[in-house]
């Protein structure tokens, strides 16, 4: 499997496995692209996708997650990139920008993931 990472990503927060479907476009573009997150965390999540996409690019995402209706839009760049042995591409995605309220709705979800898991 060939890996590609940027120097300083740093993996900071606990991230929660999960299944959400995404919609992502590149800064400046108009069209969409879609995949799945795997797992997120308070500080990025890890995104499934038949496309590559280029290491260090900024990309505008939404999706939901349960109990918020509002999609959430945070705007990340891709800090890793792999191809895996099933022809998927993972990326992992820090965020760089994302709403109050909608920080707040990521860390009550996460929040309540954790706590199913615990149980």
């Amino acid at each position: 499997m060939k890996s590609v990472t940027l120097d300083q990503e740093r993996r900071i927060h606990k991230r929660i496995n999960v299944h959400i479907v995404l919609e992502m476009n590149f800064l400046g573009e108009k069209k969409n692209y879609y995949g799945y997150i795997e797992n997120i965390s308070e500080g990025g999540m890890c995104v499934v996708s038949l496309e590559p996409i280029e290491l260090g690019a900024k990309v505008t995402s939404g999706f939901y997650i349960s109990d918020f209706a509002d999609k959430l839009n945070p705007i990340a760049s891709v800090v890793h990139t792999r191809v895996g042995e099933d022809t998927l591409y993972y990326h992992g995605l820090r965020f760089e920008y994302m709403r109050e309220r909608d920080r707040e709705a990521l860390n009550q979800f996460l929040s309540n993931q954790e706590a199913c898991v615990a149980v």
